[in-house]
Formats: structure tokens, sequence, C-alpha cells
């Protein structure tokens, strides 16, 4: 005997979806259900707001209820869809990379109004390589470093993707393979790395999926970035670089972050939503 066809509406299956992921805490039902609705349906999000009476198969009807299932608990949705878009581009992404964030946007923007085409972009912690790839137009020189070799992986197709072929890719403790660049080179540095406390990963639901070692930054949040001090200091012992160094950080962080560089000038700029998410040291 012959099992029953299941045939669902577009327009119910997202109905019935959306209020799951509401019920789970989601901030925005509508939107996840319809963006894996039309990855299931190998559409984009308009297809299935213009095409509610369409039904689903058995098997996209099967598919799309483990996704949904998947994000109830609280797994990224960049994560179900493979991709995440960053400044304009489309970034493969996987469990072994922190997803991109909107914020991490400004340092691109504040990077293409300093930056000058003989500088060498160094990208820390590059995860993904969303900083180094949209940055690596304004520079002859680019090294995108990460100490996982998971995490270049998917840098490394994300430039294949884009044609970023004078990338780099450095398997690096932060700092420590840097290869020697030529004497008084200026070096732009963006390091996005790990700023979270352990209450604030556990705090936040979706973020605790997100690889630890992309998120946990100590004890206060800062200690990575002490460590890369330490070795900008002796780095500068040895070479005569210049260097702008542009940290991501938390607002909160602030004050903390000023007191990691004492002999400098900190300089904080803001993101779009007026919170301190950026400073900048120059050596």
């Amino acid at each position: 005997m012959r099992s029953k066809t299941i045939s669902t509406p577009i327009k119910q299956a997202l109905k019935q979806a959306a209020e799951t992921l509401k019920q789970a805490g989601s901030q925005s039902p509508w939107l996840d259900a319809e963006l894996l609705l039309a990855h299931c349906l190998n559409k984009d999000r308009s297809f299935i707001i213009t095409h509610p009476e369409q039904t689903l198969s058995t098997a996209q009807t099967k598919k799309f209820a483990l996704l949904i299932q998947q994000r109830r608990q609280h797994t990224p949705i960049a994560y179900l869809l493979g991709h995440k878009e960053f400044y304009g581009l489309d970034f493969i992404i996987s469990p072994n990379v922190l997803v991109p964030r909107p914020e991490s946007e400004r340092i691109v923007d504040i990077v293409k109004d300093i930056a000058q085409p003989q500088d060498v972009l160094i990208d820390i912690g590059t995860g993904s390589g969303c900083l180094a790839i949209s940055l690596s137009p304004f520079f002859a020189s680019t090294l995108a470093l990460d100490i996982s070799t998971q995490a270049l992986a998917i840098a490394r197709k994300n430039a294949k993707r884009h044609n970023r072929n004078t990338i780099r890719f450095i398997t690096s403790d932060l700092l420590s393979r840097l290869p020697k660049l030529p004497p008084y080179s200026h070096l732009m540095i963006t390091a996005n790395l790990p700023y979270l406390t352990a209450a604030e990963i556990r705090a936040e639901k979706s973020i605790s999926r997100e690889p630890r070692l992309a998120l946990y930054g100590g004890t206060d949040g800062l200690t990575l970035y002490r460590t890369v001090a330490r070795q900008i200091a002796a780095l500068q012992k040895i070479h005569h670089y210049s260097i702008t160094l542009l940290c991501e950080i938390n607002p909160g962080q602030k004050m903390r972050f000023k007191k990691i560089w004492p002999q400098r000038t900190v300089e904080f700029k803001k993101d779009l939503a007026g919170k301190t998410r950026i400073g900048i040291v120059r050596f």
C-alpha cells in the first residue's frame, strides 16, 4: 500500500513554521521561515512571497521541517543556508567559522578611508575571509592569518569565489608566523578577534552554536588583544614597520582596551547603532 503523499501549500507551511520559531524565541520568525523555505526550493525569497498557493512535495516538506527544527534549536541561519552576505558580497559559511556581522562592515569603511595602495593589509583571525576579501582590492598585498586550518579552507573558497587571487593565507596564531616583509612597510592590521566572556557566550543561545575558538576572549574578553600588543612590540624591535591597527570590541570594553596601549593614543569609532565598536591604534 502506497504511503499518502503530503502536499502542503507554501502559505500554510510558512505560517506553521513561523509560529514554531516564534514560540522558540526567534526575533524574526517569518523572515527565517521564508529564507529556509526558499533554500529548500532552490528559489529566492521573492518566489516564496509571490507563490503562496504552490504546494511542496513530500521531500521538500520533510527537508523544511528539519531545517525549522534546527533553527528552533538556535542553529544560526547562516549555517543552515551555507552562506551570508557581507559588504555586498556573498560568503560561504560553515560551523567552522564565525558568522559575519553587519557591525564588522564598519571596519571596511574605515580602512578604505585611510588606506594607501602601497600598504600591506594583514587580517588577523580571518575566519571566513570576509574582511580580507572585501578589502584586498584596495591593497597591493594582503595576508590573511588564522590559527584554524578549517577556517582557512573556507576563506580560500571564498577568495576563489570572488576572484581574489592575490591574498596569501597563512596558518598563524595571531602574528606569530608573520612572514618577512619589506623594511619600512606600513602595515594595516585588521583584527576582529574573539572578545566575548564565557558569561556572554552562555547568555546568547545562537552564539553558543558558533566555534568557541572564534568567540572566547578570556576572562574579560581582551586576552588575545593583549597578546597582539606584545607581538607588535616585538615586531617593532626588529623591523622598521609603521602600523595602523583596527580592532573590533564590545562597547563596554572601551576603557580596558585603552589601557592595553598606555603609550599610544587610541581612537574609537562607533557602529551604525551609535555604539563604540572599533579601536584604532597607531605605531
